[in-house]
């Protein structure tokens, strides 16, 4: 398995917990969303490692940083503190701008990768 299968493959678990915890935040479904962080609490921790470790080696690797990845950076790491009192303080909207930055990180990477497939790497 690749670094970049690894990194993908914990970029879509993160989301996925992140979308979980998010919807019942909103619906209102306090003991569930505690039994779920309970439940899930070191899988995300060990997602959470995987996915900035990985992204990290990554940008080592690549010997550079280009404006896209500074953008999708900064939402990912602006994201998690957000996400962290959101779910502390139960606070709904706190919790879709989490959300919502993960998903704006993640549309960039994709939006790239496209660009890259199509022969357009200008950035």
């Amino acid at each position: 398995m690749t670094l970049l299968s690894i990194h993908k493959i914990s970029v879509i678990l993160f989301l996925l917990i992140y979308l979980i915890k998010t919807i019942l935040l909103v619906a209102n479904q306090s003991e569930n969303l505690e039994k779920f962080k309970k439940m899930t609490r070191i899988f995300e921790m060990v997602i959470s490692t995987a996915f900035l470790v990985t992204g990290v080696w990554m940008l080592i690797e690549s010997g550079s940083i280009k404006s896209f990845q500074i953008i999708k950076i900064v939402l990912v790491l602006a994201s998690i503190p957000i996400a962290v009192i959101a779910y502390k303080k139960s606070n709904k909207a706190m919790a879709i701008v989490s959300l919502l930055m993960i998903i704006m990180a993640y549309g960039l990477a994709e939006i790239k990768k496209k660009k890259k497939a199509m022969g357009a790497d200008d950035s």
